[in-house]
């Protein structure tokens, strides 16, 4: 038995039950010989978590967060373990003691940043993931963030990202060497690839957060020209957020209300249903680690339209995938044009290779491997 497997690995993660992706990810890890526990960050309680998110986890339990439990849980954790923010430092580090970690995994490089004081009094060996925002939004809305980034990267065993893009600006932005940074793609279901197609022509989508960074206002633009040139079309933009006002307005002033919907946050199997009738996914993302649903579109059979400003261009190449400019509405409008004229063959051997390229990269076969790679490695002294 590889020396290694016995391994314990404490995953902190911010609010229960934790994202999709970051539950795909576990179901990957679990499905090899290294066990996991879960700490959240952003819970009313500190204590045990019921109902776990994941089965298999080894244990669930909230950290105490200062900003979020109530008067009297404050006033006896001052008393037991001192005032002020070293008190609570106390406590949250021996919460994680008690489940005796042979190291720490932060899911976000925000909350590996936000505790650099916890870390250096554990003295437990830790890694952490970057996704996206946590470096293209944080550093310039964050006071201090790129500095306390500096700092988590350099304590660091090991950092994980999800592209190539994301690692060079890692590497840049907090001055660490780029072996330092293992690039490891999302695990995505293999359930998406079994999923019945049953495509409506024309019918297009796109999911996310309504945010400046999933460049819809482009898309809207694009869908505007293309039903000046005469396509019939529909173009359903999933997701909710700050930006739905500013979208709302321009599908009103555009005049696309009977084409272009928002229908707002949608659960995982009403995005299944979605995606079993589009005919093309759209993502026009100017900022972005790598956009995860479109890994499950690959997977799902969906043909695919993508920015390439959301690193989508590491994995697809123009002339076999389609790629469109970042902010260019008219480029992602050719985008959409070129695709309907295709003849159903060609739409196959698209979709043939997005399905491959899937299989290559986002497996959790691969993800498990190349987590165990990171942190095995990572617990060495």
């Amino acid at each position: 038995m590889n020396e290694f497997f016995d391994m314990h690995v404490l995953e902190i993660l911010n609010s229960y039950p934790g994202e999709t992706f970051i539950q795909e990810h576990c179901r990957a890890i679990l499905s090899g010989n290294v066990s996991v526990s879960w700490v959240f960050w952003q819970v009313d309680r500190p204590g045990i978590i019921r109902p776990v998110p994941v089965s298999g986890l080894r244990n669930c339990i909230g950290l105490t967060n200062p900003n979020r439990i109530s008067k009297v849980r404050k006033a006896i954790s001052q008393v037991l373990y001192g005032k002020g923010q070293e008190g609570y430092i106390r406590r949250q580090a021996k919460e994680i003691q008690q489940l005796k970690p042979d190291l720490i995994h932060f899911h976000f490089a925000s909350l590996a940043a936000q505790h650099i004081k916890l870390i250096k009094s554990l003295g437990v060996p830790f890694t952490f993931s970057v996704r996206g925002s946590d470096v293209q939004v944080d550093p310039l809305v964050v006071s201090g963030f790129t500095d306390r980034l500096s700092e988590a990267a350099t304590l660091a065993r090991g950092i994980h990202t999800v592209s190539e893009g994301l690692k060079a600006t890692v590497s840049t932005l907090a001055h660490v060497e780029p072996e330092k940074i293992s690039v490891i793609r999302t695990a995505i279901s293999s359930n998406w690839s079994s999923m019945a197609r049953r495509q409506v022509a024309n019918n297009f989508i796109s999911i996310g957060r309504l945010h400046w960074r999933k460049g819809y206002n482009d898309l809207i633009l694009a869908a505007a020209k293309l039903h000046k040139l005469g396509h019939q079309f529909t173009l359903t933009i999933v997701g909710e957020g700050n930006a739905r006002q500013e979208l709302e307005y321009m599908i009103r002033d555009l005049k696309l209300e009977d084409i272009v919907f928002l229908p707002g946050r949608k659960d995982h199997k009403e995005i299944a249903e979605l995606m079993a009738t589009a005919d093309l996914y759209i993502s026009t993302s100017i900022a972005e680690g790598f956009p995860n649903v479109v890994a499950e579109a690959m997977f799902s059979g969906v043909p695919v339209l993508a920015a390439d400003g959301s690193n989508v261009s590491e994995l697809f190449a123009d002339g076999v995938d389609y790629l469109a400019c970042s902010n260019s509405p008219e480029s992602v409008c050719s985008g959409i044009v070129k695709y309907i004229s295709l003849d159903e063959e060609q739409k196959k051997a698209m979709i043939d290779s997005a399905k491959h390229k899937a299989t290559t990269y986002f497996s959790y076969d691969q993800h498990r491997a190349s987590f165990e790679k990171l942190w095995f490695g990572s617990n060495k002294k």
